[in-house]
């Protein structure tokens, strides 16, 4: 998985890159993701189910640990962000494939 920042910075665009796996059983896949960086550390763990052809349901949680003092690469910060911390994110999905 690859993202992309377009932050209003001098020192212009920031791109990372992190692995992840994915193994499917039959119509079952789960996955798992870390991505260790100095600005933080991310653990991803999700499944998805194949229901029918061009349909998944998934779900997701996302885990961050943000440094002190790091504004780490999230999009769009608020003026009332406090640096450092911890980021959960729980998600539920469905995929369509055309």
């Amino acid at each position: 998985m690859r993202a992309r920042a377009r932050p209003h910075s001098w020192l212009g665009d920031r791109t990372g890159g992190h692995p992840g796996a994915g193994y499917g059983f039959a119509r079952f896949t789960p996955s798992l993701l870390l991505a260790p960086s100095p600005a933080q550390k991310t653990i991803r763990i999700g499944t998805r189910r194949e229901l029918a052809s061009h349909t998944a349901p998934q779900v997701q949680y996302d885990g961050t640990d943000i440094a002190a003092g790091s504004p780490s690469p999230l999009i769009n910060l608020q003026r009332a962000l406090h640096t450092g911390g911890n980021l959960e994110r729980f998600s539920v999905a469905r995929d369509f494939g055309f």
